[in-house]
């Protein structure tokens, strides 16, 4: 009788416990995937200049009923061979029909850890084109092109992240935002954007 009971002991000691969660420990633990933001395969940097058309590059940007805050040169096109049209004195009203961003230098900065998210090892270097607005770019990396990326840079005058930081930005780079206006008699024409007219901004 002992044997017996001795065997069916043994057996009600290796069965879990009613309400506990089997683990099955042949099959290792799978880690969660990173999300990757969508990309353009792009192996090297844009050509420069980089050309964005109808381009109104920060949060807030409009187009429309835009006054002079200063006087203003038109001009009869944003590219180089341009001539004079017009000029605007302070007050002059214009509607704005559409924009280019130049970019003539890229903003550069430097991975200081891997970003799975972007692609990036530490490291790698990372150009900035367009702006988008609340710290987002068009960002190339790694063989990538990124539409309205956010790296999360710092930089060294303290603007950029504060804490967590992707990368830092060791250069700013240099842009032009050209707006295409209608004067009042019909005219167009288009000006160079150096804050030179109110209403740009549907935040400010």
């Amino acid at each position: 009788m002992l044997i017996p009971l001795f065997f069916s002991l043994s057996l009600l000691l290796q069965r879990p416990a009613v309400g506990a969660i089997a683990v099955d420990k042949s099959k290792p633990q799978t880690q969660p995937t990173p999300y990757v933001v969508p990309f353009t395969e792009m192996p090297n940097p844009p050509s420069l200049p980089r050309v964005d058309l109808n381009s109104c590059p920060f949060e807030g940007c409009q187009f429309g009923k835009w006054t002079a805050n200063t006087s203003v040169v038109v001009f009869t096109t944003w590219k180089s061979e341009r001539k004079v049209v017009a000029k605007l004195q302070k007050g002059d009203e214009v509607t704005a029909v559409t924009g280019v961003n130049l970019t003539i230098k890229p903003a550069k900065g430097i991975f200081t850890q891997d970003s799975a998210m972007f692609g990036a090892k530490k490291g790698d270097i990372a150009y900035m084109y367009q702006n988008c607005g609340e710290g987002a770019t068009d960002m190339w990396t790694h063989g990538r092109f990124i539409k309205c990326a956010d790296p999360n840079f710092s930089w060294e005058r303290g603007s950029g992240c504060e804490e967590r930081c992707n990368g830092k930005y060791t250069d700013l780079g240099k842009s032009e935002w050209w707006a295409q206006i209608r004067l009042k008699d019909g005219t167009t024409g288009w000006v160079l954007m150096t804050g030179n007219f109110d209403g740009v901004d549907a935040l400010g």
